[in-house]
């Protein structure tokens, strides 16, 4: 039996594969984790909202 992988998108692939090692290796890993860190790399870095002295959307 044979099924193509073109059909479904890679990353969500990579990352249930991911996540079914774990599994199998006996080193269980959150789904909520594995899902994170795929977000993560997948958008790239997010600039972290810093509040500073006098900034309007957070005067402190």
């Amino acid at each position: 039996m044979f099924h193509s992988f073109k059909q479904y998108p890679r990353y969500a692939t990579a990352t249930c594969c991911l996540f079914l090692s774990g599994k199998v290796e006996e080193t269980p890993k959150k789904i909520r984790d594995i899902m994170k860190t795929a977000r993560q790399i997948l958008e790239g870095p997010r600039e972290r909202y810093i509040p500073t002295l006098g900034d309007e959307k957070g005067d402190l």
